[in-house]
């Protein structure tokens, strides 16, 4: 283990510029690296996705962390004021202990990251633990972005370079990158995959990584032209310095998944559970072309119901799907959307807040609509926001802080990544959350509390189980421990004396409802044919040249209104959607002012 130093910079990585005074688009390699000294500041920050983010607390820092993605800087150039296209080579971190204005934000530190070799990775949709202690980030997995345009930043890793599955840490103390890959045991049974959903079990100081899948940019010998799913599950032991690769699924057993997202619940006398959330699949077992490769249209796959959720029992390893409901409004299926966590400690309420992305079905169209999945009656509600037009964007990363939800970067929705994309003065927005409902705030605060939303309260009337009962009787059991602190009990009473004067009025409504799901579930496209290539032993998985992998906007929303329901199941439309991602452009490029839209995927 070689620790690698990296000098601490101001700030420079990606720069762009609004197109109310931005006139010229370049990329990175049409500027020297001497005057390459963009950054996160405020005078040079633009856009960044595709990063990845952790909030680190204890007694000595309370840090948002962000590293790896691409985007635009701003930067006055020969004069001239323009926006630059490059991978994010920074790690950086903003100060979350004071309150701070959202456009005024400057980071903390940032560190520079080496462009010669031996370096950490500079990769996409990719993994970020923590460790027990939150003193240190484990960047891991990812893909190697080789669009053009980016593909001109001079931290490009070319196919032939890109390395196997690695692990670096970062300690948030020192500054310092280290390698640790070869000291973890089990690391050259695992395979590279991008757009997983990852997260840290503090207390256990295990981490978790699911899903993903293979394709030209994971691997130096991985086919040009196909990209394979795969369901693997890394269970990353910090305290050994051990990877497990496992098998995840979400029934059935012969599908792969990516983006999405990974959470953990800690309910329950033991370790919790796992709540996963993704958004595409296709059968495993199969490479699948990319039909339109000139366009880079590939990554096709079906789209993954937000119905069924997939839980994982972290004591015993066991899988579980647990149905969820919805009133009125089912929650739209979308990819490369964030999900954040909240606990409120007084109705001892568990949410999970789906936030961005963009539509399966179209992927020009974000969605504006927030959707909150509320535990334990495992209940969707929708939400109104002020400013719905902020709710646009996707491939960003967000985290519950107190009674706020942060958003930490982000792109507007679309087929592709468009190079004319207006800058973003805030790289951190803050969704303030009260029991009146969420609004977008220019402020971030501490020592606020979260309270679920009172119309989160109605659609739920003081239920504490799912409608159509319980899954497993370990999860039912491990929220009923957790319940047995005692929740607010005004808040509950009042709730159901809600519920009661409501339930008569839902009950003709869901009737009514469960008629017509009988009548609108959809058959399944049928998978696009591949010669499979399973590993022995592991049916949902195929070698690559890394060793075997075992078998993440549109209309308005209207407000949420209080219709509790405690009777039947509250139904949503099933059946996949296909799902088209965006292209990377593939023709050839020249150095010279870039035209006002791309053809890049993210």
């Amino acid at each position: 283990m070689v620790p690698c130093t990296y000098a601490i910079f101001p700030f420079a990585l990606l720069a762009i510029v609004s197109l109310s005074w931005a006139q010229t688009r370049l990329t990175a390699g049409n500027i020297s690296l001497a005057d390459q000294i963009y950054d996160f500041t405020r005078e040079y920050r633009c856009r960044l996705l595709a990063h990845k983010s952790a909030v680190l607390k204890n007694k000595d820092h309370h840090l948002l962390v962000i590293d790896g993605g691409f985007g635009k800087f701003k930067l006055n150039y020969n004069n001239e004021d323009v926006e630059v296209l490059d991978l994010n080579g920074y790690t950086f971190a903003f100060d979350l202990s004071h309150d701070f204005t959202t456009p005024d934000l400057e980071p903390l530190w940032q560190i520079k990251k080496s462009i010669s070799s031996p370096r950490p990775p500079v990769v996409n949709h990719f993994g970020m633990f923590m460790d027990k202690e939150q003193n240190s980030i484990y960047v891991h997995n990812g893909h190697y972005y080789n669009a053009l345009s980016w593909n001109e930043s001079s931290y490009f890793t070319p196919k032939a370079q890109i390395p196997p599955w690695d692990i670096w840490k970062f300690d948030v103390g020192s500054k310092l990158w280290e390698d640790v890959s070869e000291s973890t045991l089990g690391h050259g049974l695992v395979n590279r995959t991008f757009a997983g959903g990852s997260t840290s079990v503090t207390k256990l100081n295990k981490s978790f990584w699911i899903g993903g899948i293979i394709d030209p940019t994971t691997g130096s010998n991985t086919p040009t032209d196909t990209y394979q799913p795969t369901s693997q599950m890394l269970v990353y032991n910090h305290t050994g310095g051990q990877v497990k690769s496992e098998e995840y699924y979400g029934p059935p057993r012969t599908q792969g998944y990516w983006h999405g997202s990974l959470s953990h619940i800690p309910v329950g006398s033991k370790d919790g559970f796992l709540l996963s959330l993704m958004s595409q699949k296709q059968n495993l077992g199969h490479t699948y072309p990319d039909t339109d490769l000139n366009d880079y249209g590939g990554e096709l796959g079906k789209s993954v119901t937000l119905e069924n959720i997939q839980l994982y029992n972290v004591e015993t390893g066991e899988w579980i799907a647990q149905e969820a409901a919805w009133v009125n409004s089912e929650p739209i299926p979308r990819t490369r959307f964030c999900t954040a966590l909240f606990h409120d400690e007084t109705d001892n309420i568990w949410d999970l807040w789906i936030h961005g992305g963009q539509r399966l079905d179209d992927r020009e169209e974000g969605i504006r609509e927030i959707y909150v999945l509320s535990m334990p009656s495992f209940t969707w509600t929708k939400l109104d926001t002020t400013l719905p037009d902020q709710n646009l964007i996707r491939s960003h990363t967000c985290h519950a802080v107190g009674g706020q939800l942060l958003i930490a970067g982000g792109y507007p929705p679309g087929r592709v990544v468009p190079r004319n994309a207006t800058c973003d003065p805030e790289l951190v927005k803050v969704l303030q959350i009260t029991a009146d409902g969420p609004s977008w705030v220019p402020k971030y605060s501490t020592n606020t509390i979260y309270r679920t939303p009172k119309a989160i309260l109605n659609t739920i009337g003081g239920r504490r189980s799912p409608i159509d009962g319980w899954a497993s009787t370990a999860l039912e059991e491990a929220f009923a421990y957790s319940s047995r602190s005692g929740p607010n009990i005004g808040a509950v009473v009042g709730g159901t004396l809600g519920a009661v004067v409501g339930v008569v009025l839902l009950v003709g409504s869901v009737c009514i409802i469960k008629k017509r799901r009988k009548r609108r579930i959809p058959s399944p496209p049928s998978p696009i044919p591949g010669p499979p290539s399973p590993i022995p032993g592991q049916p949902g998985l195929i070698l690559s040249q890394q060793g075997p992998i075992p078998s993440q906007q549109g209309s308005i929303p209207s407000q949420q209104g209080p219709i509790p329901s405690q009777q039947g199941p509250i139904p949503s439309q099933r059946g996949p959607i296909p799902s088209q991602q965006s292209p990377i452009e593939m023709d050839s490029y020249r150095r010279e002012e870039l035209p006002a839209t791309g053809t890049n995927v993210a």
